[in-house]
């Protein structure tokens, strides 16, 4: 495992990563080809410079960040979309910037290290975008999610099961705005949840059980 504060991936590379890597700081920019292909990688920051037009192969990767910014990507080419073998675990933010495409397996989680009893709260943020995609988005108990006012966070499944001592929080950035979770089919059971301003929409049935349910929902 090789461990850094800061790595910037600047030229055409291409760069292969053949072990695990925790790092403050991990950048992309220009043209750089960079892959983490069956590699575990731990981040501070993970984040996709807007000159970025190189490519990323994380296809069966373990991504653990606190914050994930992707900065106008429709040039960048990805190999980890919808490959039900890569997971990306963020636990501050995610920023996505006119980044249209689908994130995979996505779960809102603590950090690895964080061993503490306290909520973690998280932002979620699309910037320009309507909305986010993901082919499966998840929400780890104890976990306060704000997001961003009027953005749509579009799954294809969605889990939000907290419990009855470590619920999940799930609130728009703005009170009285709402932000929305669309799912478009299935039935979503969803446990011991406080929620408010958030509209759920899609063709799926929403159950929250055994939750607080504010006002603004829909």
């Amino acid at each position: 495992t090789s461990s850094w504060a800061r790595i910037h991936f600047e030229g055409n590379g291409p760069y292969i990563i053949q072990d695990s890597v925790l790092s403050g700081q991990f950048y992309l920019r220009n043209a750089a080809q960079v892959d983490f292909n069956q590699q575990f990688v731990d981040f501070k920051e993970l984040e996709i410079i807007s000159n970025f037009t190189g490519s990323i192969d994380v296809t069966g990767a373990e991504i653990h960040t606190e914050v994930l910014d992707f900065q106008q990507m429709d040039s960048a080419q990805y190999t980890y979309i919808d490959d039900p073998e890569t997971e990306i675990f963020v636990s501050s933010r995610l920023s996505i910037r006119d980044a249209n495409r689908n994130f995979g397996q996505v779960s809102i989680a603590r950090e690895l290290s964080d061993n503490s009893l306290n909520p973690v709260s998280v932002f979620v943020s699309g910037q320009t975008n309507d909305s986010i995609r993901f082919q499966s988005l998840t929400v780890e108990p104890f976990m306060i999610v704000t997001i961003q006012s009027g953005l749509v966070l579009d799954t294809e499944s969605l889990e939000l099961n907290g419990t009855r001592t470590m619920p999940i929080t799930l609130n728009a950035q703005t009170a009285g705005e709402r932000a929305s979770v669309s799912v478009a089919s299935g039935i979503v059971e969803a446990n011991n949840l406080d929620i408010k301003d958030i509209h759920a929409v899609g063709r799926a049935t929403f159950n929250a059980n055994n939750s607080l349910v504010g006002g603004g929902n829909s």
